[in-house]
């Protein structure tokens, strides 16, 4: 059976010139039973390695622990399932200890199927209240494939597909989002606008303040 499993890169070492990459060897991240549809990896502040996927419609997740990777726990709450197959899912972002994912739920195509948000501030070891990012589409449009990254200052940038209600009219709109004071509560930044019409988005990255967006 397929599970999960990681390569870490260890070291890189420069040969007549050329960078070789070493690499480790193959770690288990999680038995079969736990799936392993459209896995993602980022780090925390360590560089301990932070992985999520899918399975029967619930975003898994397990972390690093020193010695060996955790016990998978789902990311979204009971009775609310999501979109995840070999070829989409939920995605992960981190910036040091901060660790945001986004995942769509289900059914797809409904218009009452919303987009969520849900942040760690301890490296994943504990998850916050899902925020709802597409909250201000028409109540007929649809949203699919979130993405996610962080910016310079570790505060999350979300994207995703939207329809109108004929799974026509594609485009991509991109959603900032902020970690405020007391409780690091994860609430939603002024929304950011459509991104030219494409089929599918790969990344959505920040880099010195500019966001990019690597479309398919």
């Amino acid at each position: 059976m397929k599970k999960s499993a990681l390569l870490l890169l260890t070291s890189f070492a420069l040969i007549n010139g050329t960078t070789q990459i070493v690499w480790g060897p193959v770690m288990d991240v999680a038995p079969a039973t736990y799936g392993n549809n459209y896995p993602r990896v980022v780090l925390d502040a360590s560089g301990n390695p932070l992985v999520s996927w899918g399975y029967l419609e619930d975003m898994q997740f397990s972390r690093w622990d020193g010695s060996a990777f955790t016990t998978p726990v789902t990311i979204n709450p009971a009775g609310v399932t999501i979109a995840e197959m070999t070829w989409e899912g939920p995605d992960i972002a981190s910036n040091g200890n901060k660790v945001y994912a986004v995942y769509k739920e289900t059914p797809e195509g409904s218009g009452m199927s919303d987009v969520w948000c849900v942040a760690s501030t301890d490296g994943g070891m504990t998850w916050g209240s899902p925020v709802q990012i597409d909250s201000y589409l028409g109540m007929m449009d649809i949203s699919r494939f979130p993405t996610i990254a962080t910016d310079d200052d570790g505060n999350p940038i979300a994207a995703f597909m939207r329809f109108d209600p004929s799974f026509m009219g594609a485009r991509w709109v991109v959603q900032n989002l902020r970690m405020v004071a007391p409780h690091s509560q994860l609430i939603l930044w002024p929304v950011g606008g459509a991104v030219r019409p494409q089929m599918f988005a790969i990344a959505v990255q920040d880099r010195l303040s500019q966001v990019q967006i690597m479309l398919r």
